[in-house]
């Protein structure tokens, strides 16, 4: 009769939730997605129990500490067994290393007719791991890679960077599921991480709306009454959203809402908020490019891309917001309006409006066909005249400085191929770094080409107000390539262009 062993599964027994009693269940408050989430997208930052009998999908409750959870009941197949699994959604919940409470689960019935013996489960977040001394060097690196990725895509007003110890208030469920990596092969395994919230609390000086922390606690994009509202215009002018997106393998995501396109209750909180504030900064924590006409449309002053920024990809966004960082990121993709405007959308399978999201473990053939050849992403822009469906170009990027970037020589010789040289001044009031970009219109011989192709880009160092310009050389062979500081010898590893570049 039983297929959970020692487990009583009996027409008249009770289902009962299968999990070890005898210590708290672990819960990871880093892991956003949860382990499960690569095999069943519904169990999106879940923590998953499975129940002893199958379940008839009547709804139950769950609470945490007598608030009530957001919760999932899917089956799913174990061991070529159908079971019934209950995955629960802590997030807001339980938000700071070593919180401990208790979920207590209950209402749930079975097929036979029986409603479960009421559950109550000790739960606690793991404690924090502490930095080592012997990894120092190897953190710095992946803080600067974090922050020398972020992308400003708008700062209207100079809204950005806000002043060390601003008040800020923060709206939607999205503080609470920051994500640093992917899952499956993109999924990392550090020490430790430092997420948003943790960074904004413990590692900066910046003042957080509590009260609409604890209002997100719930895990929804839900827009306050008048009276919260109200409470948080007094507590500071300016707001903050976090939109964030899971990615990984083992399925593609949709076109869908709460994928490429936003929720409604997504576009709702934009709205009310923007309506109600007179800054706004909204912060895309997503591994790939989603829909953002609301940029255009909302009063929405300010916008960072950034991406999952690893270990210390929070800590990268408070030194960008705060102006420790000079964001000088550039997009790795050509972002459109809508997700039609893509060359590929025609021929890839999309599993929006109820189509069937398929697993890479399933016994099925979807045939695409790249009918795009080469002409992906900016290539075909360029290439057809298709900028107009652009929302943010490839290699778009702002700063809270200017750039002044002057070519001065372009020579050419058939032994040592294309050498162009740039001088780029930093005009600004604060120091940044500039990227300098390098696009070639080649001549068609037996195969076509894109209208324009990039063959070379690099970052300057830092450059100061006022500062010497700085010397940027590039090969269109792909083999030199540098920056040339302050007048001295090429960058490690360039072919010598001294006769290009003064």
């Amino acid at each position: 009769m039983a297929y959970w062993e020692g487990i009583p599964m009996g027409k008249e027994d009770r289902p009962v939730l299968v999990y070890d009693s005898s210590a708290p269940l672990a819960y990871d408050i880093t892991d956003t997605n949860g382990d499960w989430y690569m095999l069943k997208p519904e169990f999106l930052g879940c923590m998953v129990l499975p129940f002893s009998k199958r379940m008839s999908g009547q709804e139950g409750l769950v609470e945490f500490e007598g608030k009530p959870v957001n919760y999932v009941l899917e089956t799913m197949a174990v061991q070529g067994m159908e079971s019934w699994w209950l995955g629960v959604r802590l997030g807001g919940h339980i938000t700071r290393y070593g919180q401990e409470g208790t979920l207590r689960i209950s209402g749930f019935t079975d097929t036979d007719g029986n409603r479960m013996e009421p559950a109550e489960i000790r739960v606690k977040a793991g404690e924090r791991v502490q930095p080592l001394p012997e990894y120092a060097a190897r953190e710095a690196v992946a803080l600067q890679a974090a922050r020398e990725g972020i992308v400003l895509l708008k700062n209207d007003r100079g809204i950005l960077p806000l002043k060390k110890d601003a008040r800020i208030n923060i709206f939607g469920k999205g503080i609470y599921e920051f994500r640093f990596c992917a899952v499956g092969a993109g999924k990392i395994n550090p020490r430790y991480e430092v997420g948003l919230l943790e960074a904004l609390r413990e590692q900066s000086d910046f003042q957080l709306n509590r009260e609409l922390l604890e209002f997100y606690s719930h895990g929804r994009d839900s827009v306050p009454g008048e009276a919260l509202l109200a409470r948080a215009r007094d507590y500071a002018p300016r707001a903050l959203i976090v939109l964030s997106r899971p990615s990984g393998e083992n399925h593609d995501n949709s076109s869908g809402e709460g994928e490429f396109c936003l929720t409604g209750e997504e576009r709702e909180l934009l709205h009310k908020v923007g309506e109600s504030f007179a800054d706004v900064i909204v912060v895309l924590n997503v591994g790939y490019p989603i829909e953002t006409a609301f940029l255009r449309e909302e009063n929405i002053g300010a916008a960072l891309y950034t991406g999952f920024g690893g270990i210390l990809g929070g800590k990268a966004i408070v030194d960008v917001l705060c102006g420790e960082e000079n964001p000088s990121g550039r997009l790795t993709d050509s972002w459109c309006e809508r997700y039609e405007d893509n060359p590929s959308a025609a021929n890839f399978y999309d599993c929006r409006d109820g189509r069937r999201r398929f697993g890479a473990d399933e016994d099925v053939w979807l045939d695409t066909v790249y009918e795009e050849d080469i002409y992906v992403g900016y290539r075909y822009f360029e290439t057809f005249h298709r900028n107009g469906q652009v929302a943010w170009p490839f290699g778009y990027g702002l700063s809270y400085t200017d750039f002044r970037t002057e070519p001065e020589q372009c020579v050419y010789d058939r032994e040592s191929g294309l050498g162009i040289s740039f001088l780029v001044k930093n005009v600004g009031e604060i120091p940044g770094k500039e990227v300098v970009q390098v696009y070639l219109a080649k001549p068609e011989g037996t195969l076509e080409k894109p209208a324009r192709e990039l063959v070379e880009f690099g970052k300057t160092r830092l450059l100061k107000k006022g500062g010497e310009p700085e010397a940027y050389l590039s090969d269109s062979r792909g083999q030199a390539g540098g920056i040339q500081y302050g007048g001295g010898g090429m960058a490690a590893g360039s072919r010598d262009l001294s006769g290009v570049c003064r």
